[in-house]
């Protein structure tokens, strides 16, 4: 979707200003990240009656093609900023800090989800001052108390 927008940027909108053409989507994505909300209090299958799968996926292709109109009227705008001769070099810098960016936005998302997944575990079992630790020297301390491996749950055992 990201390359039919830049396709529809290129075709319909390459006369209008850029700046007004990044401004109205990014007020566009803004409304469609929105949507999110809806999703999550689940408003799309109570009042619009439509399925949590193709709402978020249609969210998602909408927001990827907006991504692809402002992506040509950014370059643009990096261009002009930028000395004569040195285009390519700063649109390779800039792709490299987006690319690398993005690398790490999803490495801590990543990690953000598993601790997230770990301490939602923890507390579908029940009050974490009931368990206690498995190995030797612990034994009888809480859990609570004991800080090493605190995001281990191979170390936490419910009592008998």
């Amino acid at each position: 979707m990201t390359f039919l927008g830049i396709v529809m940027y290129k075709k319909y909108f390459m006369k209008s200003s850029w700046r007004s053409i990044y401004v109205v989507s990014s007020l566009l994505t803004t409304i469609f990240s929105c949507f999110q909300l809806i999703l999550i209090f689940q408003w799309n299958e109570k009042y619009l009656h439509i399925s949590n799968y193709p709402f978020a996926m249609g969210d998602d292709v909408i927001q990827q093609f907006l991504g692809g109109i402002q992506f040509l009227p950014s370059c643009i705008m990096y261009m002009s900023l930028c000395p004569s001769g040195s285009e390519g070099a700063t649109y390779s810098m800039l792709t490299t800090f987006g690319n690398i960016a993005l690398v790490v936005a999803m490495s801590l998302s990543s990690i953000l989800g598993k601790v997230r997944r770990r301490l939602e575990r923890r507390l579908e079992r029940s009050d974490s001052s009931t368990y206690k630790r498995s190995d030797n020297m612990n034994n009888n301390m809480p859990y609570r108390l004991s800080s090493r491996n605190y995001f281990s749950s191979s170390h936490i055992q419910c009592p008998a």
